[in-house]
């Protein structure tokens, strides 16, 4: 019997191409406005400095 191939769906492509794109926005705004980010590690909140994560595209 052969494996039937799974196909990510379309609109799930999209949806995942926005949230990385919303993603890099909200990144890029709180660097260029000197902003931490809070992100969450497991089951503790962090607050990342500004300058503590890279930008996309910038080196």
């Amino acid at each position: 019997m052969k494996k039937k191939k799974f196909r990510i769906p379309a609109i799930a492509r999209k949806a995942e191409k926005a949230m990385q794109d919303a993603v890099a926005g909200v990144i890029a705004e709180h660097q260029q406005k000197g902003l931490p980010l809070v992100v969450s590690e497991g089951d503790k909140i962090v607050w990342l400095p500004a300058d503590s994560f890279p930008v996309k595209g910038k080196k």
